[in-house]
């Protein structure tokens, strides 16, 4: 038997029944702290009863009290909020069944990374770029808007001893421990990638065999004149002129970060950025989450294709759906929308407020607000 780790990152660690981590590529037989403690803690601190406005109670009072609230609202009152918490396929999706058979609202799940498997399959047609084991492969790397030191430590350990170029809004721990960084305004990264294929293109390195519009990309980065790139990004032209080279030259996989779907621009960012391993002739020469194609049917898991209809909540829009009265039950797993949602003020006010019946259940209390 194998146990999946328990948090949301990009390795999804297994491991043995002695809570070890199985020794296989990408593993290698090791694994963060906080997931190897997450597993001897859930062993042994299992809760088994909940908190109803603050006060120890009984799961039977606390499933009671939820029932009675549900059956009180219409469908569409009730929202379930749920997200990446974990990568178990089970734990994530499953609970979800339940609220779709109910008829509730759901959420669009575009908070993390939907933008960027979008804007990536404008030009691949599906998101799908390298693979860990492709990492071997290349002696260069790009890092752009990912914190792979912490977040992606089985990636940071394949390429550790080799050459890293980051692209970050702040120096962060990957940029000191690579051997270039580069920071740049936030929310500027369109520009940055604007100004590289630019470059590109005016020295002839543009490898156009893979584009099947290479005039249009063309006519559309050259729209932008390097004062306005300059200024966008915060970095002067020397180094823009080093970023291109690096891409002729060294010919680096990209890593592309979900930061980047969560700032201005951030799908645009995305898509361009995914295009400039093409340009120089390099196929899948990027690295951003290839879960779309595994093969997981990720509508059968939740029995999101059985729902004929059902409302759908943009995740930017909660806190305004319930300020205006529109949800007034909000069921949450695996997420913190009062970290993690805009308008999460509204959130809070609304539970204050006793106009949100706020239920959440966490890895380590559940708690009942009314």
């Amino acid at each position: 038997m194998v146990h999946a780790c328990t948090r949301d990152c990009y390795d999804t660690c297994i491991f043995d029944d002695n809570h070890k981590p199985i020794d296989t590529f990408p593993f290698n037989g090791f694994t963060c702290s906080r997931g190897i403690a997450d597993l001897k803690r859930n062993s042994l601190n299992r809760v088994d009863s909940v908190y109803i406005e603050g006060k120890l109670s009984n799961i039977d009072e606390a499933l009671d009290l939820i029932v009675k609230e549900i059956r009180k609202r219409k469908k569409e009152e009730i929202l379930h909020v749920d997200y990446d918490g974990n990568q178990g396929l089970l734990t994530w999706y499953y609970p979800a069944r339940l609220w779709n058979v109910i008829g509730a609202a759901s959420t669009d799940y575009s908070i993390c990374s939907s933008e960027g498997h979008e804007a990536i399959k404008l030009h691949y047609g599906n998101s799908i770029g390298a693979l860990p084991e492709d990492f071997l492969k290349y002696e260069s790397f790009v890092i752009w808007g990912s914190e792979l030191v912490f977040s992606f430590i089985h990636g940071w350990n394949l390429i550790r001893d080799k050459y890293k170029a980051t692209i970050d809004v702040r120096i962060s721990e990957t940029a000191k421990r690579s051997n270039k960084y580069y920071i740049v305004k936030p929310g500027s990264d369109v520009y940055l990638a604007i100004g590289i294929i630019k470059r590109l293109f005016e020295r002839n390195w543009a490898d156009l065999s893979l584009l099947d519009e290479p005039e249009e990309l063309r006519n559309y980065v050259y729209s932008f004149n390097d004062e306005e790139i300059e200024e966008a990004t915060g970095l002067d032209s020397s180094k823009i002129d080093e970023l291109a080279e690096l891409y002729y030259y060294r010919r680096p996989l990209t890593i592309i970060g979900f930061a980047l779907g969560r700032s201005i621009n951030g799908g645009d960012a995305i898509s361009l950025i995914s295009l400039i391993p093409a340009l120089i002739g390099m196929k899948k020469g990027f690295f951003y989450a290839n879960s779309q194609g595994l093969g997981i049917d990720f509508k059968y898991l939740p029995r999101t294709s059985q729902i004929l209809s059902f409302k759908n909540c943009r995740y930017a829009e909660v806190g305004k759906e319930i300020e205006e009265g529109k949800i007034t039950f909000m069921f949450v797993w695996n997420s913190n929308p009062l970290h993690s949602l805009p308008m999460s003020d509204r959130i809070y006010d609304a539970v204050k407020e006793v106009r949100l019946f706020l239920v959440v259940h966490d890895p380590y209390c559940q708690k009942l607000l009314r």
